[in-house]
């Protein structure tokens, strides 16, 4: 993960130079040191990260990146109903532990109205990235004991919690390789409840190969998204 704000400013230019692409935000927090993850999130939560996570935070702590297409590529505006978007919302390191108003996510990924072993459960989940605001969309980091599980968990309103079988680095490298295009997540498992799955996989497809070039996806089968070397 070295050079990860290079390589968000590099993504950034490129949606910001599209003239049929809106960059609607950009914006990063300054890395952390490895000091300041021990102290201030290892020690104060009784947590063990590994090296290859830290090295994220260590490089950037937190960032936001929203795009969307404004017109085709001859030039003609997009259809409302073919609204196609991209986003991803890492959340600082200490916001992944302590919930964005210090209540561990309560109430966003939890409640205290769950019965009790479900909420149990569900208080280990974390959110890692806030992908999609309408539905509830988080992608979880799962903690027990002390330490990452080496896998994530999806969580939205409308499709539940539904297990990915990808670690937090590849799933951040495929994050940034497929721009955050909307809903990527769903193709990793897949979560083929999702409406009109193969028409949106190959919707993403060709979308993210009109617009990025360098990213056809091609190589995606329906299950291995995430597999792919970055």
């Amino acid at each position: 993960m070295k050079n990860l704000i290079k390589r968000l400013e590099t993504i950034a230019h490129e949606i910001d130079s599209n003239p049929h692409l809106r960059l609607s935000c950009f914006e990063y927090n300054s890395p952390l040191t490895l000091k300041n993850i021990q102290q201030f999130v290892e020690a104060e939560f009784e947590i063990e990260l590994s090296n290859s996570f830290k090295e994220i935070f260590t490089n950037v702590n937190g960032f936001k990146l929203e795009w969307e297409v404004i017109s085709k590529p001859d030039g003609t505006p997009i259809d409302e109903e073919l609204e196609v978007t991209g986003r991803i919302c890492i959340h600082d390191l200490y916001t992944i532990f302590e919930g964005p108003d210090g209540e561990e996510w309560k109430n966003i990924i939890w409640t205290e109205d769950m019965p009790s072993n479900e909420k149990e459960e569900m208080k280990s989940f974390k959110s890692f990235d806030f992908f999609d605001p309408d539905d509830g969309g988080h992608v979880c980091l799962v903690l027990r004991e002390g330490k990452l599980e080496n896998h994530l968990i999806l969580k939205s309103t409308d499709y539940g919690i539904k297990y990915l079988e990808i670690d937090p680095i590849s799933y951040l490298n495929t994050a940034l390789y497929s721009r955050g295009y909307y809903r990527w997540q769903f193709f990793v498992s897949p979560i083929t409840e999702l409406y009109g799955f193969q028409i949106k996989l190959e919707q993403m497809r060709s979308h993210l190969s009109t617009y990025f070039p360098d990213c056809s996806l091609e190589w995606i089968k329906d299950s291995d998204l995430g597999n792919q070397s970055m």
